[in-house]
């Protein structure tokens, strides 16, 4: 309040070169007798063995004053967002449940698209029809086709076993006709495990990011920071973000850019271009 008892606004400049902000999935707190330190990092749950890496991206000292006010504040913003009506069902691992590829279609070689119908027709998609049509020079993808969780073992018999502890599943890979890294992946605990689970786009991960939100699609995993994956939509269906030339699991090829149309089930119904064209997902 000023002299007058008139209630004074907040006036916050943010840099733009702030805007985009960082993400973090893990934080550690200390303090001393006149302040708390929040460290703020981004952990790599993708590295299997050994210690896992992370990198700090950010650091907060504060007085004990402003810390108890912060608590207050990050309570009360939980307690809105945990009772808004009408609020997505999560299962216990964060998955949404709303998010389906229903179609997608991708390019090949025209030589092979004979190879890759026959390929495709003995491998059960599921929800999702895999499309292919012919393209310019030797395109390849990386996507990810569901499994049940019981059936995992039987159908990865002789093949070698991924382990993502942090998602709670396991994956085996592949190459199709066309060269595409195709992985099956199981999610244990989720629902009706058919059609695609993961399809990476290529590109500027932070533009696409910003226009795939458009569609309510968030990031849940990764990060947007440079030579990074980022995941956006949910756990067992998601779109992978990856910088060019970034290798793929499990061979290390770069990652290139491809034209790819992918069509997805859930609110809301809308439509975005990325990288110049090169992609179009619809939601509907």
């Amino acid at each position: 309040m000023d002299e007058e008892g008139q209630e004074r606004q907040l006036n916050i400049h943010l840099d733009p070169d702030h805007l985009a902000g960082v993400y973090a999935n893990f934080a550690n707190i200390s303090f001393s007798d006149y302040e708390f330190t929040i460290t703020f990092a981004r952990i790599d749950h993708e590295v299997e063995e050994g210690d896992v890496p992370g990198v700090v991206v950010s650091r907060v000292n504060m007085s004990t004053r402003f810390m108890r006010e912060l608590l207050d504040a990050m309570q009360d913003s939980w307690s809105k967002w945990s009772s808004r009506d009408p609020q997505p069902a999560r299962d216990d691992r964060g998955r949404l449940g709303v998010v389906r590829f229903k179609r997608v279609r991708l390019r090949a070689p025209a030589h092979l698209l004979a190879d890759l119908r026959e390929f495709y027709d003995r491998i059960e998609t599921g929800e999702t029809k895999l499309e292919f049509a012919a393209g310019e020079g030797e395109p390849f993808y990386h996507f990810a086709l569901l499994a049940p969780w019981e059936r995992f073992d039987e159908l990865a018999a002789g093949e070698e076993v991924f382990d993502f502890q942090d998602w709670d599943a396991r994956a085996f890979y592949f190459h199709d006709p066309a060269g595409n890294i195709v992985e099956v992946v199981a999610h244990r605990g989720l629902e009706d495990p058919t059609g695609l689970s993961e399809l990476g786009l290529v590109g500027d991960t932070r533009a696409m990011a910003a226009e795939l939100q458009k569609l309510g699609l968030e990031l849940w995993d990764g990060t947007l920071a440079e030579d990074r994956l980022a995941f956006m939509g949910e756990r067992g269906r998601t779109l992978i973000l990856a910088p060019s030339g970034r290798g793929w699991m499990p061979t290390g090829r770069p990652s290139e850019r491809h034209p790819v149309e992918a069509e997805l089930s859930g609110p809301p119904a809308a439509a975005v271009e990325l990288e110049g064209g090169l992609y179009r997902v619809v939601r509907s």
